[in-house]
């Protein structure tokens, strides 16, 4: 009888253990319901810069294997193939992301439950549209009248909101709620997975033109010979070619910190050696036994080669 009731506590644990993995598989089945919708895992997952693990396996758009990459290598692949890096099964290990177009997937998404929405048939006025909120993911709207813009930027008037539904669903498009604070709240008619989708064009395209750049520095001795000088000053140069910004440290030992004009000589100098290429960011200034310079570039940096990887996706 106790081997049974022990056994019995066992089957208990290993069911409530199956039932928190399950849980775990996507954050937002834990509702009031229970349910798991695709909608909902779809909304949580984490894109480019959400992405918080070290490391990822990563899937190429065709579903070829990349390989146990880091977050930084991923990123990196992403952007030299003008993808998206979208992290699909977090709970694996490591967490499994793939290189897709994901605004595109997006509209395509929108696109077959619109098409879903035109077939089914309906029991109810009640309907599910979109609502636009910095911040957070689509919600209901709620406000019972609406004030309806076509998307040409037409008054179409103020609407009950089963009104506003069943024109969209008319025109094929989408209501989405764009001023939630004015009397009555103002509703736009318009393609939302369509907008979604070249939102993050412009967002990708951005990316590309901006230049990343870093704080690199140098350390200067005082007493530095005149080829060190060469090659600290050629390394500088490198660094404000490529578009990073570069922060000069001159280090004063002993007695030498009694004598700062040798150090600002060397800073004056290198100014000097450097005016093609940089300006000065910050003046010399005496921080105990250092004097910091800082230099910023002036030119477009030239495009930088990275040999880290090879073949199509490293």
């Amino acid at each position: 009888m106790l081997g049974k009731a022990r056994c019995l506590g066992q089957g208990a644990a290993l069911d409530r253990s199956r039932f928190r993995r399950s849980l775990s598989v996507c954050p937002a089945s834990i509702g009031p319901k229970r349910r798991r919708t695709k909608e909902a895992c779809i909304a949580e997952l984490r894109i480019n810069d959400e992405i918080r693990a070290p490391q990822l396996r990563v899937v190429a758009p065709d579903g070829a294997q990349v390989g146990v990459k880091t977050l930084q290598e991923a990123m990196w692949l992403a952007d030299q193939l003008g993808l998206d890096l979208v992290e699909v099964a977090p709970a694996a290990t490591p967490p499994v992301a793939r290189l897709m177009d994901y605004g595109k997937y997006k509209y395509e998404q929108s696109v077959k439950q619109r098409e879903a929405r035109k077939n089914q048939t309906r029991s109810s006025v009640k309907e599910i549209a979109f609502r636009v909120k910095i911040g957070s993911h689509d919600d209901e709207i709620r406000a019972p009248q609406l004030r309806v813009v076509a998307p040409d930027g037409a008054q179409v008037g103020v609407k009950t909101l089963q009104e506003a539904m069943w024109l969209a669903d008319q025109l094929g498009l989408d209501l989405v709620e764009v001023a939630p604070a004015a009397t009555p709240p103002v509703a736009r008619l318009m393609d939302y997975g369509k907008y979604k989708y070249e939102q993050s064009v412009k967002q990708r395209e951005a990316r590309k033109n901006q230049t990343r750049s870093s704080v690199k520095e140098i350390a200067f001795r005082v007493k530095i010979g005149s080829h060190d000088y060469e090659i600290k000053r050629n390394k500088v140069k490198r660094f404000l070619e490529n578009g990073d910004r570069v922060r000069i440290r001159i280090w004063f030992r002993g007695r030498e910190a009694s004598r700062p004009q040798l150090g600002l000589d060397i800073l004056n100098r290198l100014s000097e050696d450097l005016a093609e290429v940089a300006r000065v960011e910050q003046e010399a200034k005496l921080e105990g036994r250092n004097m910091m310079m800082a230099f910023t570039p002036i030119k477009k940096p030239t495009r930088r080669t990275d040999n880290r990887t090879g073949g199509k996706y490293g």
